[in-house]
């Protein structure tokens, strides 16, 4: 237990890094790039991410369960390494040829920001972040990325002075994720011996069946394509429909808000994936039930009170946060932030939960409904209503994945007990939620009221849960009341 947590801890860090450095950058080039170029970056990067998929092709959630449930043999996974390494490096040269083909169909004046882009391609192919997850060590990638991400914090706001720095944004963007993917290959050598595919090749130490591992990666590479559909089509089709970029950047900014308070519930399900793969192997139906219906608990517990905080301030934060331009993105951000309690769950019950378990034909065919359902709701509602109709495709879409997901886990482990008695989070919350929206409308839009209101929405929520008496927050208060005795105990011995 005491692993997850750091790892747990260590994930949170991860997936922050990732949106929280540029959530500091966003108040700056929101006004220095404009709503257009934001939304020109945002389009381009969501169709980047269909060529990536292809690289990709399921060998991150194939490669992080394999590694997980064989941590404890080296040379079974020195084994697993190898051999969905070399087929990311021959699928990303494979890819990297089709892509500068195929570069000439898209906009003219966008064909710098894709040439750019192909860093992501190659940052992509050289990936082996899943394979630290799958050792449960994710201290590794997230100690290269801070200093990587820092630097490249400082050379945006270097380097980005105005409308015309879009392609050097996107530079700095994409050579930051290949710069980071490259300083953690050096770490390899300690898990795997003399580290080298050249060598490898020639002594054929390591018995080398790329098709096996790429009909495992395959089997997978759908609900991957379709993930990823589910999380970009929304951009490409609003870029497609708003050719002006403004309703593009009013979702993009939206996006990255409600993504932030996301990545906590996401950060868990990467944690448990490798550790309910190894509970799964070993047969140990008891942990694997304990960690499901701990990990529904927590998802509710923060996932409540961050969805409906995060839909309320975004009213009072996005006008001095983002500038007045983006104001758009307000009505945006309120739906989108639903999601995170939504995918909160569905990521944990697909990704986490079924994958784990290898029931990834089911997770397959929830994750293809959804994206179809999400498609069809987008084709109507983005013409009609522009980003907020992107933001409510989403909410519907990822709530039919749900209940088709309770629906079949209720089969194995009862879900509909676990889930119900949480719902008192949900409830706390939207209450915490009706206060914080009128204080968010009436309040003038500066910084001190924003954070005025999130400490009345803390408040609000903190006081329900201490009303009811409730088990969880208790044993959370009790544990840090623990931590703090015990750090002031040290303190004075060593005084």
């Amino acid at each position: 237990m005491k692993n997850i947590t750091k790892n747990y801890i260590f994930s949170i860090l991860y997936q922050m890094l990732n949106i929280f450095l540029p959530l500091i950058t966003t108040p700056y080039i929101s006004r220095v790039l404009s709503v257009s170029g934001v939304g020109y970056n945002s389009y381009v990067s969501s169709v980047i991410n269909y060529y990536s998929l292809f690289i990709i092709l399921g060998t991150y959630t194939y490669g992080q369960r394999e590694i997980g449930a064989n941590q404890n043999c080296k040379e079974k996974y020195t084994e697993i390494f190898y051999n969905i390494f070399l087929l990311k490096i021959i699928l990303g040269i494979s890819v990297l040829a089709i892509y500068f083909i195929t570069l000439p169909i898209y906009s003219e004046n966008l064909r710098c920001l894709f040439i750019v882009r192909t860093l992501t391609l190659l940052a992509n192919t050289i990936d082996t972040s899943w394979f630290f997850q799958g050792m449960e060590n994710f201290q590794v990638t997230v100690t290269r990325q801070i200093i990587i991400r820092i630097a490249g914090t400082a050379g945006i706001f270097l380097f980005v002075k105005n409308e015309n720095d879009l392609v050097i944004y996107a530079l700095i963007d994409a050579s930051l994720m290949l710069l980071g993917n490259i300083s953690i290959l050096h770490y390899l050598k300690k898990y795997i011996d003399n580290f080298s595919l050249i060598n490898l090749i020639k002594k054929n130490t390591v018995h080398l069946n790329i098709f096996i591992y790429f009909k495992g990666a395959v089997i997978l590479f759908i609900p991957q394509i379709a993930t990823s559909l589910y999380m970009s089509i929304d951009k490409s089709m609003i870029g497609w429909i708003f050719e002006d970029g403004i309703q593009s950047g009013y979702y993009e900014q939206a996006t990255k808000i409600y993504l932030m308070g996301l990545a906590f519930i996401v950060a868990l399900t990467g944690v448990l994936i490798p550790r309910l793969s190894l509970y799964y192997n070993e047969g140990n139906k008891i942990e694997l039930s304990k960690s499901v219906e701990g990990a529904i608990k927590y998802i509710f517990f923060l996932g409540s009170p961050l969805a409906c905080g995060i839909s309320a301030i975004g009213f009072n934060l996005l006008p001095w946060f983002l500038g007045n331009e983006y104001i758009g993105s307000c009505s945006v951000l309120s739906i989108t932030s639903f999601l995170i309690l939504i995918m909160g769950l569905t990521n944990f019950m697909g990704y986490g939960y079924l994958i784990a378990t290898c029931q990834q034909k089911t997770y397959t065919l929830t994750v293809t409904l959804g994206t179809i359902i999400n498609i069809f709701f987008n084709s109507i509602l983005i013409r009609t209503h522009g980003a907020a109709g992107a933001a409510l495709a989403s909410i519907g879409s990822e709530i039919c994945v749900m209940i088709l997901q309770v629906l079949y886990l209720n089969k194995q482990i009862n879900i509909v007990k676990i889930l119900l008695p949480n719902f008192k989070y949900l409830f706390f919350s939207m209450a915490m939620w009706s206060i914080t929206l009128i204080l968010s409308i009436i309040l003038a839009c500066t910084p001190v009221n924003t954070i005025f209101i999130i400490f009345i929405g803390i408040t609000v929520y903190a006081l329900l849960l201490t009303i009811t008496r409730d088990k969880y927050f208790l044993f959370l208060l009790n544990g840090l009341k623990s931590r703090l005795s015990v750090k002031h105990r040290r303190k004075i011995n060593n005084e």
